[in-house]
C-alpha cells in the first residue's frame, strides 16, 4: 500500500519503510565533458537503504559509465568520499532506466557518475554539482571538488 508524500505516490519498499531517492531529472539545458568524476548535490539521499535503480539522460553516446554513491566529509576542503559504485559501461542518447543495481546508500549522501567519453545532460539547480577530474568512484577515494551552479540528469531509487 502506498503513502501519500506531497503530489507524489510513494511506495513503500519490502523491508517496510519509505524507499530511497537521490538526484534529480531536471529539464536539460547542457551537458558535461567527459573524463570527470561529477555529483549531484540536488536532492540529498532521503533515507539509508540500497539503490536498485538509477535513471540518467545521456546526451551523447557514453562508454566507460560508473555510478557511484557519496558523502560528503567535514572538515577543510570540499572534500566527498566514495561510498560505493558500479560499472554500467556503455549507453546510447536518450533516457535510460538502469535496474538490478545494488549501490549503498546513507541518508544525506549523494549520487555521481564518471564516463571515459560522451556526455551526460545537464539541468540548472540551486543545488549544483561537484566535480574533479579523473575517475574518483573508487570506494575510499576522497579527493577535494570544484563546484558549478549547474546540475546533471542523473538519479537513483530503491
Amino acid at each position: 500500500m502506498g503513502m501519500l508524500l506531497g503530489n507524489k505516490q510513494m511506495m513503500k519498499n519490502s523491508s517496510g519503510g519509505l524507499p530511497v531517492d537521490v538526484g534529480g531529472l531536471g529539464t536539460s539545458n547542457s551537458s558535461f565533458i567527459p573524463t570527470y568524476t561529477f555529483i549531484s548535490l540536488l536532492n540529498p539521499a532521503n533515507n539509508t537503504g540500497t539503490l536498485t535503480e538509477v535513471q540518467l539522460y545521456v546526451n551523447r553516446a557514453m562508454a566507460g559509465l560508473k555510478i557511484a554513491t557519496f558523502r560528503f566529509d567535514t572538515g577543510p576542503g570540499n572534500r566527498y568520499t566514495c561510498k560505493s559504485s558500479v560499472a554500467i559501461g556503455a549507453l546510447s542518447v536518450g533516457y535510460h532506466s538502469i535496474t538490478g543495481l545494488s549501490l549503498g546508500i546513507t541518508s544525506g549522501d549523494f549520487i555521481g557518475c564518471y564516463y571515459t567519453s560522451g556526455k551526460i545532460e545537464g539541468a540548472t539547480y540551486v543545488s549544483g554539482i561537484v566535480y574533479v577530474s579523473g575517475d574518483r568512484t573508487a570506494v575510499g577515494d576522497s579527493p577535494n571538488y570544484n563546484t558549478s551552479n549547474q546540475d546533471i540528469r542523473l538519479a537513483g531509487l530503491g
